[in-house]
């Protein structure tokens, strides 16, 4: 949890929430510069939807991500992050959750492409809020379309075998230019 995650936006998303009854609780897991200031922000703010677990070894994570009902990448708002796709977006998408996407432009256009999740503008407590608002009312059903939406596209798409393939084809390109 650093600088780049603007994690304060969720943390003011979550109070949004609070004061509206809402059932969304977020779980922030991991370590990180950010993570002594937003937790003691957490606190001023009285909020009791936002739980800060320690960091785990990599090969736990795994299990709190099935856990999750959805999954959420948020940057803050910055051009660069606009043609940026987090690396940690296709675990969660392999994961086969639901996507909250708060990071605008290509990552943002992923998700939509997919039908994997939702979007909502980075930076923007409001939408981030509305956004995860929209997920909790949704039916079982209808989150486990979304999460599987969200791995086929992976893997029909972003996987290694796909990956493999792509470079091989640059590689042919190249290779007839000689």
């Amino acid at each position: 949890m650093g600088k780049p995650q603007g994690l304060n936006t969720v943390l003011s998303a979550a109070l949004l929430l609070q004061l509206r009854g809402s059932r969304v609780r977020w779980v922030m897991l991991g370590s990180g510069v950010e993570v002594d200031a937003l937790k003691a922000e957490a606190a001023k703010k009285n909020l009791n939807n936002v739980v800060f677990l320690p960091s785990v070894p990599m090969v736990e994570v795994g299990s709190y991500l099935y856990e999750a009902d959805a999954l959420l990448v948020h940057l803050r708002k910055d051009p660069l992050f606009e043609i940026t796709i987090p690396s940690k977006t296709q675990a969660y998408m392999l994961a086969g959750k639901p996507l909250l996407m708060a990071v605008d432009g290509d990552a943002a256009d992923l998700v939509r492409l997919s039908e994997g999740g939702i979007v909502a503008e980075s930076d923007n407590p409001e939408a981030l809020a509305n956004a995860a608002d929209k997920l909790a009312s949704m039916l079982d059903q209808d989150l486990a379309r979304l999460g599987s939406n969200s791995k086929s596209y992976y893997t029909n798409h972003l996987g290694l075998v796909q990956g493999v393939r792509q470079f091989g084809y640059v590689f042919c390109q190249l290779a007839q230019f000689e």
